[in-house]
């Protein structure tokens, strides 16, 4: 069955534990199926819509087409962010009861080297963008495995010079006083902690600490890729795919992390992290066919860039 061990309650047995778990990912695949039936159709229509405004050699109404155009792509973006908040929730009562405190759950993707936010499940003041190579986690999935990336006490990794990350003052987590481990297990107003990251931008443009809920301990990042399926060369060669490693092999990231040290199981966590991160790269490859791999979208834009010189 599938031992997953969902912490909904301490109190619950494993078999109850087991059946909430199948009735999630049932859940799970549902809202999926018919939101990337939608998703996939309702696209291909206003496509269809903006190849035919394209189509002849004649004067083309470039104020029609950029209204096509601009609905094409706001659906695109405004659906793929109502399906990750959709399954955000999901996510969210996979871990309810695990902690006090809930994961903070985001998809981030690569952009010319960069690893830039996307989509987030709250508000977060860490939406600038970096270079792969400034975070472990996203160095070693993108230029290395192309597999998940499990840290579970950041505090130690980084003192023993196995994790570093852009946001991270590495020489202030030297002198960083760890408690014993039962009082650092669930300690979560660690201001000890916060002082170890770099500074934010105020309101006022003054210089403080991050937000205690900024500052994590445990993380875990799940690659959105095809790298691991059967493809054949055809989609291969018309999406670019790179039969190895490298960023341009992943679409994005389903990103986890939580203010407590060991707060993510490996097994359970990673196959769960797997099956939304999945399910949520449909949504991108989607939204790639029709955009970046569409031959009337590079058209349009074309056009309009004329029409801006």
């Amino acid at each position: 069955m599938f031992d997953l061990n969902l912490d909904l309650s301490p109190n619950i047995s494993l078999k109850q534990k087991n059946c909430r778990l199948v009735d999630l990912i049932s859940k799970v695949v549902c809202f999926n199926q018919g939101k990337l039936a939608e998703y996939g159709y309702l696209a291909g229509e206003k496509h269809k819509a903006l190849k035919d405004a394209m189509r002849g050699t004649g004067e083309k109404n470039k104020s029609d087409i950029k209204t096509l155009r601009d609905e094409l792509t706001n659906y695109l973006n405004l659906e793929l962010k109502n399906a990750s908040d959709e399954n955000f929730k999901f996510l969210k009562q996979y871990f309810e009861g695990r902690s006090e405190l809930e994961p903070r759950i985001c998809i981030k993707v690569h952009n010319e080297g960069k690893i830039v936010p996307l989509f987030r499940d709250r508000r977060s003041i860490d939406d600038e963008s970096y270079p792969i190579e400034a975070n472990t986690g996203f160095s070693e999935i993108a230029n290395k495995t192309g597999y998940q990336f499990l840290c579970n006490n950041i505090p130690a990794a980084i003192k023993n010079n196995s994790y570093v990350n852009a946001r991270i003052n590495s020489d202030r987590v030297t002198h960083y006083k760890e408690q014993n481990i039962f009082e650092r297990l669930r300690k979560v107003d660690d201001t000890d902690w916060a002082k170890c990251w770099n500074e934010v931008e105020g309101v006022a443009g003054e210089r403080n600490y991050p937000p205690l809920e900024t500052c994590y301990k445990s993380t875990l990042i799940i690659p959105m890729t095809l790298l691991n399926n059967t493809l054949s060369g055809e989609f291969i060669q018309r999406f670019e795919i790179e039969e190895k490693v490298s960023p341009r092999s992943i679409y994005g990231f389903l990103c986890f992390d939580h203010q407590e040290i060991n707060y993510f199981n490996k097994k359970p966590d990673i196959t769960i992290g797997y099956i939304l991160a999945d399910m949520l790269s449909l949504y991108l490859i989607n939204s790639l066919t029709y955009v970046d791999y569409s031959t009337t979208f590079s058209a349009v834009e074309e056009l309009l860039a004329q029409g801006s010189e």
